[in-house]
């Protein structure tokens, strides 16, 4: 899932009923992954609150160790999260990988009702 620009947020894309979507276009042992890269908003904890309310486990990165070549061809540091129904379905990731990390959860999933944004400012 990469519809996110630096400096907007489709809320609607980060809701409950929006994951409830993507899980039942998720295949059986399939991950969803999102492109949260934001240049005022840490939308992580929503991610992880989204994968907590539904029983889903769910690993963060940040991808920012670029070499020059890398930033010379275009490419910039961007944050991931990715879901999975079951934490044994990221093991490997986590394993393989140990710039994945596990995410803090606030305890206020979105919703297509609610969605606050302020608590998640960047400072």
């Amino acid at each position: 899932l990469d519809a996110y620009g630096p400096d907007s947020v489709p809320v609607h894309l980060l809701t409950r009923e929006a994951l409830r979507v993507y899980a039942e276009r998720t295949a059986p042992g399939g991950w969803i992954a999102v492109h949260v890269s934001n240049l005022h908003l840490d939308l992580m904890p929503v991610l992880a609150d989204l994968a907590a309310d539904a029983g889903w486990a769910c690993l963060g990165r940040d991808d920012d160790a670029l070499s020059d070549e890398e930033i010379t061809d275009g490419r910039h540091p961007s944050r991931w999260v990715v879901m999975a129904r079951t934490p044994g379905e990221l093991g490997l990731l986590e394993l393989a990988d140990p710039d994945w990390f596990r995410l803090e959860q606030r305890g206020d999933p979105w919703t297509d009702d609610h969605a606050p944004i302020l608590p998640l400012l960047l400072k």
